[in-house]
């Protein structure tokens, strides 16, 4: 499996760091050269305003992040019966269920919801 498959994408990643997320995880979006794309590095490869570096958070970085509880519901990931995605959602999924292919997306999408919603 390819390290970007591991991590939350670039997308989910720029959207967590601009609600405040702090930035430290073991892998980051950079480029290498301004006019590269963003690739993920173990390493930061430049942090300067123009390419400021932007976390590439794993599961369980996240999973660290995600309260066990919200309210009386408790945090359930699960895959779906055929394998296909990811399921993320407190109690019985209401009002919100986040599914994705990829685990860390499904994780960090939750995660933007219960900052958004001022829920944590």
């Amino acid at each position: 499996m390819k390290l970007e498959q591991q991590v939350t994408s670039l997308e989910i990643s720029k959207k967590l760091k601009e609600l405040g997320v702090k930035q430290e995880s073991l892998f980051y979006f950079s480029r290498p050269y301004p006019e590269h794309q963003y690739c993920v590095f173990r390493q930061v490869q430049n942090d300067t305003k123009k390419d400021p570096k932007i976390s590439a958070f794993t599961v369980a970085e996240l999973g660290e992040m995600l309260p066990v509880f919200v309210g009386t519901e408790w945090l359930q990931i699960q895959p779906n019966r055929s394998g296909d995605y990811w399921m993320v959602f407190y109690g019985d999924g209401q009002p919100k269920m986040e599914r994705e292919k990829h685990l860390a997306n499904a994780v960090g999408k939750m995660l933007i919801y219960l900052i958004e919603n001022n829920l944590i």
